[in-house]
């Protein structure tokens, strides 16, 4: 009967997680490697998202893309006003972004 119990609680837990997460889609504005901000701009209005090594950055295929976040800095690959979909998570009452997606995102 324990073992039911704690199944369950494990499973609403792992269900709850995705809960969390949060997707903003705009277009690409500027990275600044330096200080690994980046801004989109969605809706009329410009948000800026740190990122970390450890964001997952996407092909429009879904596939993991080799240059990483470094991508946004090369000015001949990273167009201003390509279409991108931030992924972000809460963790310790902060917005982290865990993922970016190039592309439209698909509805």
């Amino acid at each position: 009967m324990r073992r039911i119990v704690l199944a369950a609680i494990g499973a609403a837990f792992c269900l709850a997680i995705p809960a969390f997460a949060a997707e903003n889609s705009g277009t690409f504005v500027r990275y600044e490697s330096a200080k690994k901000v980046l801004t989109i701009k969605s809706e009329d209005k410009e948000s800026e998202y740190q990122l970390s090594d450890a964001v997952k950055l996407l092909t429009t295929k879904g596939e993991p893309c080799k240059q990483g976040i470094e991508l946004f800095a090369d000015r001949q690959r990273a167009k201003i006003g390509a279409p991108l979909t931030v992924v972000t998570e809460r963790r310790n009452g902060k917005e982290i972004v865990v993922e970016i997606k190039l592309g439209k995102s698909k509805k």
